[in-house]
Order: C-alpha cells, then structure tokens, then sequence
C-alpha cells in the first residue's frame, strides 16, 4: 500500500512538471474563487495539451461537479484513476458523485477506495445515514377531522382531510391531498398535490398546486411554494413561502418571510413570520405570527402560535387575530397523533376549533 501511495504522488508531481504550471495555478484560484465556468473552460484546454496532468484531471472533475455536471465530472476522475490509481481525491469525487445519484453501493465503495480521513469519514457517515433513510417506509398516510363553534348564532364549521404521500428517493417525497370543509351550509372539496424535497444537509424545498372544483369560498386553483434552511451556524434558520390564488371573488397573492431560533440542544424552537397580501381588491395588507416549539419528552412536541394578519376564507380577506396550541405525540416510530385547539377573532364573529389528526407511516 505504502508502494502504491508512494507511486501515485511521484505521478502527481511528473504530471506537474509536465507543463502548463501557470495555467493550471489559474485555474485552480478559479475554482476556488467559485467561477466554475471559467476553471472549466482552462482545465479543458490543459488537459487537451497535457493528457497526463492527473492534477488538472482531477481539478476538471471538481469543477464540473460545481457545475452540476456529474457524468463529465465522473469521467474526469475516472481518467484522473487512470493515472493515479491511489489518487484519494478522485475516489472522494466519485464517491460524492455516486452518493448525489443514490446510488450508495458505489458511493461507499468509491469512500473506502479513498482511504481513512475527516473527509472520508464525514462523507461515509451521510452515505451510512441515507442508507437507513432508504429502508424507511416509503408511504404515510395523514387523516385528521375538525369542528368550529362559531358566536352570534352562526352554524358551526366542520372539516376534515386525508393525505397520501410516498417517498420516491432518500430527498424526495409526493404528497396527494385532500379535504372537505362545511361553512354556513356550504360545502367544497380541496385537492392538491404536493411535491417536497431535501436541498441539502438541513435545507428543503416544496411546491404544490391545488383546486376546489365548483369552489365556492375556496381558490379554484392555488399554486403554494417554499424554502426553508439555515441562516449560518448559530441555530438561525429560515423560510420563504410564497401563495398565489383564484378564488370567485379575485386574485390572491401572498409572501410569508420567516426566521427561527433553536435553544435547549434544539428541543426549544422561537420564531416569527411576516406575511404580506395582495387581496381580491388589489389592495396590500401585511400582518405577522409568533411561533414557538417545545420538545417536552422525546415522543411529544407542542407548539403555540400567535397571529394578527389577513386570511381569505370565504372567498373575501380578513384581518384575523388568532391563537392555536397543539400537541403532537409518537406512538412509535411509525405512528404519531395530533390535537389542536384554535381561537379566532374575525370582529365579526369569533371561532373557537378542535382539530385531531393521526398518521400513519408504512
């Protein structure tokens, strides 16, 4: 082994001084600049003129895979092995290339190949943990049922919903979903579809497209989108959603901005949201939500919220005022149920809810 590393760095240095020094330092300071395109465009025209610089090889591979082009990053370091067996480098880049495709057998395969480091390590730790993901069941089912008192004599509400959703890799989910909701004497039915999935380590994005056929107080079509991640190190995290509706009464748009700060070793969650709306008039209104999290025993989560901003229901804009608690408690790894309590102020009447829920994973 020792013959073999000693090999593969005296192939390094040869490719070196093979030519191109100046031109391969430049690309590089590229690269690490974050000008991908460019370190590309001069590590091309390098390993044109010098086919055995497995450091540019090397170097190309990184950029392409900055670049999001896996299969020429792979080839890269494919030819980079070629002249290098050893070369860990190269082994890390296909093992990050295989992971980034799912395809884990060879990700860890490609990480062993590389030989033990803090790189190796932490990257065979991601490919190990999305391993077990890959084993966990692939769909949940989510049901939950409510009912609304409502003052000033006015008929209660009800409502109540079913989600399905599977899991189509380690990163991505699909969700199917809809509910029914009753509202003075009123009936119509939602349908969505949701599409979620994993941008990074603790970054997600979603978006999801619905409509009520024959709506009458709901949107006839709505398109929902957002991010959420970390904002740094510190425990900061935030979310941007975004909302845009037909209802029968006009179109509504919305943007809800977000920030969050975890305490307790994460088991305590604080935050607030500002939310801004285009209502059925055209008019702007703006509003915001308190939020927080609690983590009491390892099953059981609760959370509060306070908010003060506008909310179409009924096909019209209002200004709500509303407080909600909820608990959420696991029964075990795979099934969890759900209550919240909830108290509007609409001025013109108040509503108070009770909302169950359960979920199934399978």
């Amino acid at each position: 082994m020792a013959s073999d590393v000693f090999a593969a760095v005296l192939w390094m240095l040869a490719s070196q001084g093979a030519g191109g020094g100046e031109a391969y330092q430049q690309a590089v300071e590229a690269r690490l600049a974050g000008d991908f395109a460019a370190a590309e465009t001069q590590l091309v025209s390098l390993v044109q003129a010098h086919p055995d610089h497995a450091d540019a090889w090397l170097q190309l591979g990184l950029a392409r895979s900055a670049l999001g082009d896996f299969q020429g990053a792979d080839e890269a370091f494919v030819r980079t092995l070629e002249l290098a067996p050893d070369y860990p480098d190269a082994w890390l880049g296909r093992a990050r290339i295989a992971y980034f495709r799912n395809d884990y057998a060879n990700a860890r395969r490609h990480a062993m190949r590389a030989g033990p480091s803090a790189e190796a390590d932490a990257l065979m730790a991601r490919i190990e943990a999305a391993e077990v993901a890959s084993d966990l069941p692939r769909w949940r089912l989510d049901l939950f049922a409510g009912r609304a008192s409502l003052t000033n004599g006015l008929e209660n509400w009800s409502e109540f919903g079913l989600a399905l959703g599977r899991r189509l890799d380690a990163s991505t989910s699909l969700t199917l979903q809809m509910d029914s909701a009753e509202r003075f004497g009123l009936d119509d039915q939602y349908f969505a579809v949701r599409l979620d999935r994993a941008l990074g380590d603790r970054s997600a994005g979603y978006v999801a497209l619905g409509g009520a056929p024959d709506a009458v107080f709901r949107p006839e079509i709505a398109l929902r989108a957002g991010v959420s991640g970390p904002l740094g190190d510190g425990g900061w995290s935030g979310s941007a959603d975004l909302f845009a509706g037909q209802y029968l009464s006009g179109d509504v748009q919305s943007v809800t901005l977000g920030i969050y700060r975890t305490f307790a070793s994460e088991r305590l969650r604080l935050g607030a949201r500002l939310i801004g709306l285009s209502d059925e008039a055209g008019e702007t209104r703006s509003g915001f939500a308190l939020v927080s999290e609690w983590q009491a025993a390892a099953p059981t989560r609760m959370s509060f919220s306070y908010t003060d901003a506008p909310e179409t229901s009924e096909g019209v804009t209002l200004d709500v005022r509303a407080f909600s608690a909820a608990v959420r408690h696991e029964l075990d790894d795979r099934r969890a149920i759900s209550l919240t309590l909830l108290h509007e102020d609409r001025r013109a009447y108040d509503r108070s809810a009770f909302v169950a829920g359960v979920s199934w994973r399978f």
